[in-house]
Parts: structure tokens; C-alpha cells; sequence
């Protein structure tokens, strides 16, 4: 569509979607979803923005999303609302000069792009995420395998709109490892430092749950907060770990009201609480 492939600010995009016909978008998405230059990928991420802005009637919606790895590649890709990639759009990307060449694509490029863009108008997703460190202990594996489940009915329930002035909580689960071998060993603990199961492990004193301050990413306010596993909680059962966790993660969204109260008075807290309490109690274990 007209005006939609240059760089307009979330401002202007407001402003012109009152004319814009969800057909003729619609066909733009279709023609650039399978983009092979970084022109044709910004072009997308536009269109996308738009959609997201006018709504995307009877189709699945989709997010155009782009990162730098921290090894420096580039990457972009859909996802829908519950962060799925959608398939055959996922693309990697290398410099050639200022501007990118996607892997496996042509080599004619436009020396004029010299970014890949990233949706910023979000579509309404689910605001409570868990991500875990990459290592655990393995007797934490059937927890960390629930979690993962946790985070997929999360994903799929709570992906709609909770108001204005927030994006998501993310809660960053951190677990101990005493047994990861020379140099990798290490082991949380809350209060006190105790003795270790691994000598060698590196011993760190944090608190059960760490709140951290609201702040900006992507456009979006975002509140993080660690949870810091013991080698103990690790080894404690799993139906005593979904209890604990439950009510870690309810504490958790409950804390949220102090930190939005001036931030973000217009978000509803009072929904996402009901809406999380079914889920809670369909992932825990029987009573």
C-alpha cells in the first residue's frame, strides 16, 4: 500500500490506518512473506504494523520480529501470538557493507537499507513468561519439563490485551549446578551461606525472589524478576516444586500492583489474576 514501505514513526502509521483497506494489506503481507532482501523485510514489518493497528479479520495474526544473537547474527522471523514461528519465514542474515544479505539469497542487494526493522506495535500476548537458565540440575528435569509445559498454557490462554502502559512480566528462573564440573560449578543460597554438595562449587547468596525496577524494551515497560533455585528446591519432588512455584508465581503478579500503580494505572491487573487462576490449578498436582 501507499506509504507504507518508507520508515513512518508508530505516530504517523496512527494517523493514516483510518484510510487503509485490510484486502489490499492483506495482499502486500502475501506478496512480501516470503521476503528475500532486507528492503522487502522492512516493507513486511510495516505492513504487519499495520495490520496489527486495523486488525487482521479472519487471519491467523503475526508479528515481524528481528534480533541480534550475541554472537552478532542477524535473524528475523513470524511469530503468532503464542510465539510459534511460522513456517518457511525464519531467516538468517550476514553484513555485506552497511547494509544485509539473507543466507541462501540473492546477492544483489540495496545499499540503502541499513537496518532490519522490528514490529513496534505488538499484538496482545501473553504478559507472564517464564524463561529458565540453561543449565539445571538433572534431578530438576521433571520440573524444568512442567515448567515448559506451564509456559505454553500461559502462552495460549493470556494472549489477549490486559489495557495500556505495560508489556510483560519475565520471570527468569536461575538454578543451581554444583556438579557442572571444574570451573562450572555453582550453587545459590538464600539466607546463609551453607556447605556445598561440590566443594568446588562456587557458592552465591541471593534471595529466593529478586524484583527488579520496570523498564523499556522493545517499546514495551517490562518488569524481571529471578527466581534463584537452591540445589535443595531442585531435589524436593515435584508436586512440593508446582506447589512452591504456584505460589511463588501468584506473589509475583500480585507484586505487580505496588510497581503499575503509577506507571500504569490503566492495566487490569484484577483480569490477568482470574484469568491465571484456572491455569494454576489445572497445572498443579491433585490435592
Amino acid at each position: 500500500m501507499e506509504g507504507l514501505h518508507g520508515d513512518l514513526t508508530v505516530e504517523e502509521l496512527r494517523e493514516r490506518c483510518g484510510g487503509w483497506d485490510r484486502a489490499a494489506l492483506l495482499a502486500d503481507f502475501d506478496r512480501l512473506r516470503d521476503y528475500r532482501s532486507a528492503a522487502d523485510w522492512n516493507a513486511l514489518v510495516r505492513v504487519c504494523e499495520a495490520l496489527a493497528l486495523i486488525g487482521w479479520g479472519d487471519r491467523e495474526p503475526v508479528e515481524a520480529f528481528a534480533e541480534r544473537w550475541i554472537n552478532g547474527s542477524f535473524y528475523t522471523r513470524l511469530h503468532d501470538v503464542r510465539f510459534r514461528a511460522v513456517a518457511g519465514t525464519a531467516h538468517g542474515w550476514s553484513r555485506r557493507g552497511d547494509t544485509f544479505v539473507v543466507d541462501g539469497g540473492p546477492e544483489n542487494v540495496d545499499p540503502s537499507v541499513t537496518a532490519l526493522h522490528s514490529q513496534r506495535i505488538p499484538l496482545a500476548k501473553n504478559p507472564v513468561r517464564l524463561v529458565r537458565s540453561g543449565n539445571y540440575q538433572i534431578e530438576a528435569k521433571p520440573f524444568v519439563d512442567e515448567l515448559a509445559r506451564l509456559r505454553g498454557l500461559l502462552d495460549e490462554r493470556l494472549a489477549r490485551p490486559y489495557g495500556p502502559g505495560f508489556g510483560y512480566l519475565g520471570l527468569r528462573l536461575l538454578f543451581s549446578l554444583p556438579h557442572g564440573g571444574p570451573g562450572l560449578g555453582m550453587e545459590y543460597f538464600h539466607d546463609e551461606i551453607g556447605p556445598s554438595t561440590a566443594p568446588d562449587a562456587k557458592p552465591f547468596l541471593r534471595p529466593r525472589l529478586e524484583l527488579g525496577r520496570l523498564t523499556r524494551r522493545r517499546g514495551e515497560v517490562v518488569l524481571t524478576v529471578e527466581r534463584h533455585y537452591t540445589d535443595a528446591e531442585a531435589r524436593a519432588g515435584l508436586d512440593r516444586q508446582k506447589r512452591d512455584f504456584a505460589v511463588d508465581l501468584t506473589s509475583t503478579v500480585d507484586g505487580l500492583a505496588t510497581k503499575l500503580r503509577r506507571k500504569a494505572p490503566d492495566y487490569r491487573l484484577d483480569e490477568l489474576r482470574a484469568d491465571l487462576g484456572p491455569i494454576l490449578d489445572e497445572w498443579m498436582p491433585p490435592a
